[in-house]
């Protein structure tokens, strides 16, 4: 059946994505696949270059999740502070994926952010939402305990693999406790881990949305590869300057400059990581190598993820879409061989 009234056509798929984003979130196996419905709408949206329906289902996607939440917490005996820290973060995170994914954004202007580094912005405006739910579960014991028994378990991993190896068992026992190991969380989390996580988090999430608009929106294939993703030049300064904070944070105790330079640091990674990944797709996609080469290397590259090799992989795909800035790593190669002069 048809649906004839403009009203009906936009408000049905808000309704549907809000709903189906909401459903995700409170359930405990899909709730990493919360944002692909907005996602999906977004990039259905594309034909028409408008984002407010997108806007839209993140905000009505909002106000379900509030009168869903607030009974809940209201049944468990929770504070206030719980659930407006829930529906804060929850309302942070989706409406900055909802402009990231929307097709021009509400303040694009003539020149409109390019949507990579509006993952960026949405990822940093995201991970900032999480320290009210930090500061309530380090104020939570049972959570605390929670995180401790987590911890030792860790610990008691590291302790198992020594072995009946004396010498390393004893320096695990020194260098490896349930106290260091939740410094060490902290640490990470702080300095990079949250935000990359979210960067990683929509990401994902709109990589799978446009595989399924795709079957809606042929065209929509084409933006499926990485083979034409190229950060600017100017990035390098950027990536030089947080190593040089790092550093002078490191040398003058200044935690503040060194905690914001990780960050930035993280996100720069992540953003020569895809450039790095583009170039290989780009050599992986070139004529007269078999169909089977790209989607083989492709998965290999995933795999290697979940293996013991992942931090040496992803360290050279970052180090390739660096060298990019100065090699030419994307050069077409030449159908017919060059003229010879005077043949």
């Amino acid at each position: 059946m048809r649906i004839s009234s403009p009203f009906v056509r936009f408000a049905l798929p808000v309704a549907i994505a809000a709903a189906a984003s909401v459903a995700f979130v409170r359930s405990a196996f899909l709730t990493p696949f919360f944002l692909v419905p907005i996602a999906f709408l977004g990039f259905l949206s594309d034909s028409d270059e408008n984002p407010f329906r997108t806007l839209s289902a993140a905000f009505v996607a909002i106000s379900f999740h509030a009168a869903v939440a607030a009974p809940v917490f209201f049944g468990s005996g929770d504070s206030m502070y719980v659930l407006w820290a829930d529906i804060a973060y929850f309302a942070a995170a989706t409406l900055s994926f909802a402009w990231a994914v929307a097709p021009t954004g509400p303040f694009g202007g003539t020149r409109p952010l390019r949507r990579a580094y509006r993952f960026v912005s949405a990822a940093v405006v995201a991970s900032i939402s999480t320290m009210p739910l930090l500061i309530i579960a380090s104020r939570d014991q049972s959570i605390v305990a929670l995180f401790r028994s987590q911890a030792e378990a860790i610990a008691s991993l590291y302790s198992d693999a020594a072995g009946a190896d004396v010498v390393a068992a004893s320096l695990l026992e020194k260098n490896i406790d349930v106290d260091r190991i939740l410094e060490s969380a902290k640490f990470v989390y702080i300095r990079g881990l949250a935000v990359a996580g979210h960067a990683v988090l929509f990401v994902f999430s709109a990589r799978m949305a446009l595989v399924f608009a795709s079957f809606r929106n042929r065209k929509l294939r084409e933006r499926s590869s990485f083979a034409s993703f190229r950060n600017d030049f100017r990035l390098i300064w950027v990536l030089s300057a947080a190593l040089a904070l790092v550093l002078l944070g490191r040398i003058t105790g200044f935690s503040f400059a060194e905690i914001v330079a990780w960050n930035v640091l993280a996100l720069c990674g992540l953003l020569y990581f895809a450039q790095g990944f583009g170039v290989l797709q780009y050599n992986m996609m070139r004529p007269g190598l078999p169909r089977f080469v790209a989607p083989v290397a492709t998965l290999a590259l995933i795999l290697s993820f979940f293996s013991g090799i992942n931090a040496f992989v992803a360290a050279a795909v970052m180090v390739v879409g660096v060298a990019e800035n100065w090699l030419p790593l994307r050069a077409p190669i030449a159908t017919e061989p060059p003229s010879t002069p005077g043949a």
